[in-house]
């Protein structure tokens, strides 16, 4: 009996959920659709389409039913002072929006994989206001490289990115990519950190239903972490990677 009662309260839960993917989807595209058409000097600055996208990453995050509670080590920057590379352990499609309410209406750019350019007319934003990377492509890897920073260097935007480059569904922190070092050092950037653990349990990788009967969702914004003069950027990503451990076994 247990049994079916939760499966019914999943099955409810995961019904909001989908609902409100469905009308943030069309909120998302209506609204910003046009805003991402503007040129390049003004869509990634465009205040309006990321008060759009926060909203609508809102409407997602509560439509999971997780209780949020987030710890910050040092407050976010205000816009437009101080623009950073942002990482976040990937351990749910949650993960995105959740990020998105975290970051609010601070212009920034997602390094995103190219197979979400395929998604219908999400897949056009993905293509207008995202880098789009194909992981298993050095040349691609390195060519995304260079247009992040060309779109970052001088500008007020913050950066996006899971490190791990994909997924993983034991709540474990994987090995970080090196490419946010690189980042980090060519445009001299702080890396802030941010943390979360619970997603992977209410809806992880390959997962249709959301689990209901997990609700807590913890969150951590670690302080900014600076390249030092002397450090390779294999020994940063290894102290960034060391930190973030540290940073989610605090929230555990």
């Amino acid at each position: 009996m247990k049994q079916i009662f939760k499966k019914t309260k999943d099955i409810f839960q995961t019904l909001i959920s989908y609902a409100c993917w469905i009308i943030g989807s069309i909120l998302i595209v209506t609204c910003c659709c046009p805003l991402a058409c503007l040129p390049a000097s003004i869509r990634y600055d465009n205040r309006l389409y990321f008060f759009v996208t926060w909203i609508f990453s809102k409407l997602i995050v509560w439509g999971s039913g997780a209780t949020i509670s987030v710890s910050y080590q040092s407050p976010l920057p205000s816009y437009p002072d101080s623009p950073a590379l942002f990482l976040m352990n990937h351990t749910s499609s949650l993960d995105i929006p959740l990020f998105e309410t975290i970051i609010g209406t601070y212009p920034h750019v997602w390094i995103s994989k190219a197979s979400y350019k395929k998604i219908p007319l999400l897949g056009f934003l993905i293509g207008r206001m995202h880098v789009s990377v194909q992981r298993d492509n050095p040349e691609d890897t390195k060519k995304s490289l260079f247009t992040t920073i060309r779109l970052l260097k001088d500008k007020p935007r913050h950066l996006l990115i899971f490190p791990e480059g994909t997924r993983h569904q034991d709540g474990q922190l994987h090995p970080f990519n090196p490419g946010f070092a690189i980042l980090a050092a060519k445009l001299k950037r702080p890396v802030i950190p941010v943390m979360v653990d619970g997603l992977h349990k209410i809806f992880p990788k390959k997962r249709f239903l959301l689990d209901s009967s997990v609700r807590e969702v913890k969150i951590v914004v670690g302080s900014p972490l600076c390249i030092q003069q002397s450090e390779s950027i294999k020994d940063f990503c290894q102290r960034v990677h060391t930190t973030c451990n540290d940073l989610l076994a605090s929230i555990r």
